[in-house]
């Protein structure tokens, strides 16, 4: 039996059906069991209860043989220690609680699911698992430890729990992240390309990441190990919103704006908003990050997992616009 957390969420539906296609015994643990109903409807145990409450994890991952990890919570674009703190609440404290119950239910494999973030935001170099992490967000601190929570419970205790960092995930169900509100931008002409768009980010379809989560559960070189999952190259941003528009039937969908124009501006918000004690709604952080060359390498998941892409950029982006306009939100 299999034991997903998180599975209300973005990439938790795609990976229940996939396991369900392949006749495993699903149990999900909700928060929320309202939300649920879907994963219910599929023939999928559903259990409700907290991720921080050691006696329902514990029992809860009774008989299990695999735990994928995907519960998260707290605000990716946070600056604030208050920010910081949230993000250790919704996304470390959960696996700690999660790693003792498989440490003691004697799992066979634990797949978590972190970040690229984990690594900070490092231009002009193609970053492996070798690379060292330079984390700087809270968001990123938070994904970040995450980790080492992971890997130490493997170094520590012999759980076998296997990291993954996706990069930027898109597909059909993402409903809170870049992908609907591109879209609506695009739709209107009005997203905002700083630099050009000439930014390099990597991005993978949800589908992929399925793909990397079921070889890392079942890959005997995989416990221990820390897997980047991506498209083999990365996108220039301009690239990302051209296969947008394309979907949408549209010619272009975006402004250039010359960084030298964005910085000052960005700045000014960004110090503005924390004089005022409030979260700012774009910084610095983020412009560099868009506008800078972001690259990683997949080869060792290739290597161990036979990992391998399958979902090219227009092929995902028309299939993950076609989901947003069918559900009104673009």
């Amino acid at each position: 039996m299999d034991v997903v957390t998180g599975a209300t969420g973005f990439v938790g539906p795609h990976l229940v059906d996939a396991l369900v296609a392949r006749g495993r015994r699903v149990r999900c643990l909700v928060r929320d069991i309202a939300r649920a109903s879907f994963l219910e409807r599929a023939g999928v145990e559903v259990r409700e209860g907290s991720l921080l409450d050691d006696r329902f994890v514990a029992d809860a991952l009774q008989g299990a043989e695999r735990v994928f990890h995907l519960a998260g919570g707290g605000k990716v674009s946070t600056a604030s220690q208050e920010g910081l703190d949230l993000l250790r609440r919704s996304n470390v404290a959960p696996l700690e609680t999660v790693l003792r119950g498989a440490t003691g239910a004697r799992v066979q494999r634990v797949v978590h699911f972190s970040s690229i973030s984990s690594m900070g935001v490092q231009l002009d170099v193609r970053l492996d698992e070798s690379s060292p992490c330079k984390p700087e967000t809270p968001h990123e601190i938070a994904k970040f430890e995450s980790e080492r929570v992971a890997l130490d419970a493997y170094r520590r205790d012999g759980t076998p729990v296997v990291v993954l960092r996706p990069s930027q995930i898109y597909g059909p169900g993402d409903v809170r992240s870049e992908i609907p509100r591109l879209v609506r931008l695009t739709r209107r002409g009005l997203v905002p390309m700083f630099g050009g768009g000439e930014g390099l980010m990597p991005w993978v379809f949800v589908s992929d990441v399925v793909d990397a989560a079921m070889a890392a559960a079942e890959r005997p070189e995989a416990p221990g190990q820390t897997y980047i999952v991506s498209d083999s190259e990365s996108y220039r941003f301009a690239d990302i919103v051209a296969s947008i528009a394309r979907a949408l039937g549209r010619k272009r969908g975006g402004l250039a704006i010359p960084r030298t124009l964005a910085w000052p501006a960005i700045a000014a918000v960004e110090m503005g908003a924390k004089a005022l004690g409030r979260e700012p709604p774009f910084t610095r952080h983020r412009l560099a990050s868009m506008c800078g060359r972001r690259l990683v390498s997949i080869a060792h998941a290739r290597l161990d997992l036979g990992y391998v892409p399958r979902v090219g950029l227009d092929e995902g982006m028309q299939r993950a616009v076609t989901w947003c306009v069918a559900r009104g939100l673009a």
